[in-house]
């Protein structure tokens, strides 16, 4: 994936479905749902700094690349409005979950009313938002 295209992939699963984990010492199935209304809240609050630390370091990394600069600066001057609509402007409580599929340090999330899946891994803890092939 060339750096162009990194970027609006990047930008439009931020506007679309950014999800952060944080566990909550609960199953990793209740960890990753709970990863996904944390960031629902961040990125409804258009917290940037919130949306940013959703991301895997690799996939952070990759995405600073991408956007020639720090994460949570570059989103904030780049918002047009598209983060905080569809799944961010849900009420993180009402997100409904059609599948949550946990195998090892990965972990997939399927929303209801959300195209794609989202990916996750475990890091240092927290599930973590991960772009394939970033």
């Amino acid at each position: 994936m060339t750096l162009h295209g990194l970027r609006r992939y990047a930008l439009a699963c931020l506007a679309t479905a950014s999800l952060l984990g944080t566990g909550c010492g609960g199953s990793d199935e209740d960890d990753v749902k709970d990863a996904a209304k944390d960031l629902a809240s961040s990125v409804k609050e258009k917290d940037y700094d919130g949306v940013c630390q959703a991301f895997a370091k690799d996939t952070l990394k990759a995405l600073e690349k991408a956007l020639d600069g720090d994460c949570a600066e570059k989103l904030k001057k780049e918002d047009n409005g598209a983060i905080g609509q569809g799944f961010g402007s849900q009420d993180p409580d009402d997100i409904k979950f059609e599948k949550v599929s946990v195998k090892g340090e990965k972990a997939t999330v399927k929303v209801k009313g959300e195209d794609a899946p989202i990916e996750f891994v475990k890091e240092d803890g927290d599930w973590k938002v991960t772009i394939p092939g970033a």
